[in-house]
């Protein structure tokens, strides 16, 4: 696997970002809602390390029902590994907004993070942290491998980012 930098922002110290584009992926008539998001981070020290395969932090703005700052949720990164600029300065991630109903008192449940995402648009900042990861990559050297790709738990983004680094 290729040698990757981890951790370079953490939650406690976040860096700040920019969205720069906010798109629907979804039919009008599907059943669920999924986002690409693209994360402005030049100037960060984030440019140029973040793989697809890794995975950045989110940190939603307000506090849990304890009063707590909200925690920090994860996010499959989707772009190449040039980002989505070709200069590794926008990065990205496919997000599915939660909207569900709670099993016992049948209220509508909102997900915290993913509908904050979802909401944002161009030019409003998101705080970020990570990057995390380094066992989800593409082997350093792509070009010995045959690939299979099964999204499961991780959703489609990093393939995304896999599939046009392979190309």
């Amino acid at each position: 696997l290729p040698e990757v930098k981890m951790h370079i922002y953490r939650p406690n110290e976040p860096v700040l970002a920019r969205i720069s584009k906010s798109e629907i992926c979804t039919a009008k008539k599907a059943s669920g809602f999924a986002r690409h998001v693209e994360f402005d981070i030049a100037g960060t020290n984030l440019v140029g390390n973040v793989l697809p395969g890794q995975s950045i932090g989110v940190l939603a703005p307000g506090v849990d029902a304890k009063g707590r700052p909200h925690a920090v949720r994860l996010y499959s990164v989707a772009s190449p590994t040039a980002g989505e600029d070709g200069q590794g300065r926008v990065i990205s991630t496919t997000v599915k907004r939660t909207i569900d109903e709670e099993w016992d008192t049948h209220k509508l449940f909102l997900g915290v993070c993913s509908n904050y995402l979802c909401d944002l648009r161009e030019g409003d900042e998101v705080r970020l942290s990570g990057p995390n990861g380094k066992r989800f990559l593409v082997p350093a050297a792509a070009e010995n491998h045959d690939y299979v790709f099964f999204a499961t738990g991780t959703g489609i983004a990093p393939f995304r980012g896999m599939v046009l680094d392979l190309l």
